[in-house]
């Protein structure tokens, strides 16, 4: 049974692409036909660069050369934002074999792993741990942060954004994320910074916290 129902007007960016706010994640085997058919291409577009930027700012803030792990890397968008600085040692898992596979022939000498989030042990600990658009693609995303945060070192932190419908942004996001929101509230993470990112001209819009395991605000 579905834990976050999808938000009824949600219809895809531009009407086009995969939304979040889903039941239900795809198997390992469509995410890989939905990369090969360029499904998620547009997240390299301009109006896609705000919400990377934030992230990649809040890395260069709170991580000095650390050891990062990014959740759901996909083809390693993310990774191309991500400041010298910031990263010492970059981890990146994914599900799809093919995500992986290309972003490992495009950068070189990185620790990619295909698997699960659920099953993913990394048997290390991280300075920074990102959660980037992937929580509400999963059936139990707060169990999954609480799970990660045993992943920290002790000043570690979470990094999460989650996309926003704009029409939504008056109620305070979705109802699946504004959910999920609610509930990484109510949990045991110190709330370090938020930043609300939009591209005004695409309407489109995100949430991005940085998050320390302690006392909630």
């Amino acid at each position: 049974m579905c834990s976050y129902a999808p938000d009824a007007a949600c219809d895809g960016r531009n009407g086009s692409n995969i939304m979040p706010h889903v039941c239900s994640s795809p198997s390992p085997s469509e995410w890989d036909a939905q990369y090969r058919l360029g499904r998620w291409s547009y997240l390299r577009n301009v109006a896609e660069s705000g919400h990377y930027a934030v992230i990649a700012g809040y890395a260069r803030k709170y991580l000095s050369r650390g050891r990062v792990l990014d959740v759901a890397c996909g083809e390693g968008v993310l990774y191309d934002y991500l400041h010298p600085a910031s990263v010492g040692q970059y981890v990146g898992i994914d599900c799809s074999r093919t995500a992986i596979e290309r972003f490992a022939d495009r950068c070189t000498g990185l620790d990619l792993s295909c698997t699960t989030i659920e099953q993913y042990d990394p048997g290390q600990n991280f300075d920074g741990i990102i959660f980037n658009e992937i929580l509400y693609y999963l059936a139990e995303p707060i169990q999954t942060l609480l799970r990660y945060s045993r992943f920290l070192t002790e000043s570690g932190i979470l990094i999460v954004s989650m996309y926003c419908h704009e029409h939504d942004i008056a109620r305070g996001c979705s109802t699946a994320v504004g959910s999920i929101w609610q509930e990484i509230d109510g949990g045991p993470w110190a709330l370090l910074d938020e930043t609300k990112v939009s591209s005004m001209l695409h309407q489109r819009s995100w949430i991005i916290r940085a998050l320390r395991p302690g006392s909630p605000r």
